[in-house]
């Protein structure tokens, strides 16, 4: 097995191209930010990384700021109801999740990812346990977990 890829600059890289590119924010990762993981009203995605094999890759957003991404990714055109609101963090993810394996790819190759699941509520913090970070938008914290595969 080898080592465990790091939770670090390649994936705050992803992340802030993600949310400029996609939703016209700042986000940057903060090492004292709390984002209170045991919530119950938490839009969610999870997406399988596969190759490279990192393992599972969960974006974790608040309401407020899902709503206020979902709003900028559409440009305001038509609201998206809260029930939807999963479904526009999963094409989050999908950005984040694809530029963060790029990165880790330095020859270029293919990058593969798995099928999104998404939702509202718990998100799957009982799914084993996560590598986690946080990340803030306007002071407002959202976070990313990793659940290793267990050759990831």
């Amino acid at each position: 097995m080898s080592a465990p890829i790091p939770l670090d600059a390649t994936l705050d890289e992803a992340v802030a191209e993600a949310f400029e590119g996609m939703a016209f924010a700042v986000a940057e990762r903060t090492a004292d930010g709390v984002l209170g993981w045991e919530r119950t009203d938490l839009c969610w995605a999870r997406i399988p990384a596969l190759d490279p094999q990192v393992g599972e890759v969960t974006l974790v957003l608040p309401p407020t700021l899902a709503r206020e991404v979902a709003d900028a990714i559409l440009g305001g055109i038509a609201p998206v109801p809260d029930d939807k609101l999963s479904t526009v963090v999963a094409e989050l993810l999908n950005t984040i999740a694809g530029a963060w394996l790029t990165r880790l790819k330095p020859d270029g190759g293919a990058v593969a990812l798995g099928l999104p699941d998404h939702g509202q509520g718990a998100w799957g913090a009982d799914r084993g346990p996560h590598e986690l970070a946080v990340y803030e938008v306007d002071e407002v914290p959202f976070g990313l977990a990793v659940l290793r595969s267990p050759d990831g």
